[in-house]
């Protein structure tokens, strides 16, 4: 069985100075309709950069701390929804029961499908097996500085996808996972 390691960063609050922070890392989200992949503990994919930016604007300024884990997965427990196809295509395939199913009881409710609603709707029915989901919000214009296209010419619109927004939501019940945890920032706080 294969397996997919993941350096991953999260943003907190120094709440409890160095101590507070060791003891309560990794550190869950709330529990509430705003969670994009729903309640979890949520991680920046590689690039502590992105930690460094979510710290400034969810703390306001310089007052965080950011946390390095190992997240480890065997194969087919962590939905992909970045860089697997088939991945990608099954949850098509739940967005589109979720659509019939509240078609059927609600009308045309079913057209207001978000993202979270799916995943905690097919985890309420035990009929969603991953411990977790790597998911990136759609960017239209890459932070690269703009759209790029493939080749040049006046007709071709495929432009490549730079997307480095990437996160991983570990569910709860799932922290056996996590392989390794230490704080990276501040760097006096190693």
């Amino acid at each position: 069985m294969a397996a997919f390691n993941y350096t991953v960063y999260q943003a907190c609050e120094r709440t409890g100075g160095a101590k507070g922070v060791k003891s309560g890392m990794p550190f869950h989200s709330e529990k509430n309709d705003r969670q994009w992949l729903g309640a979890g503990y949520y991680f920046w994919k590689e690039d502590v950069d992105l930690a460094h930016t979510w710290g400034e604007k969810s703390v306001k300024g310089t007052d965080y701390a950011i946390t390095e884990h190992e997240l480890n997965f065997d194969e087919n427990e962590l939905l992909d929804l970045i860089g697997s196809p088939l991945d990608i295509k099954c949850f098509i395939e739940l967005i589109d029961d979720w659509k019939t199913y509240t078609n059927k009881t609600f009308g045309n409710h079913g057209k207001k499908a978000t993202v979270s609603k799916i995943i905690q709707y097919f985890k309420r029915l035990d009929a969603f097996p991953w411990k977790g989901v790597a998911a990136c919000h759609d960017t239209t214009i890459s932070d690269a500085g703009g759209r790029h296209k493939f080749i040049d010419l006046n007709r071709a619109r495929e432009s490549i996808a730079l997307n480095r927004f990437q996160q991983i939501c570990l569910y709860e019940g799932n922290e056996e996972h996590i392989e390794r945890s230490k704080i990276v920032f501040p760097k006096d706080w190693q």
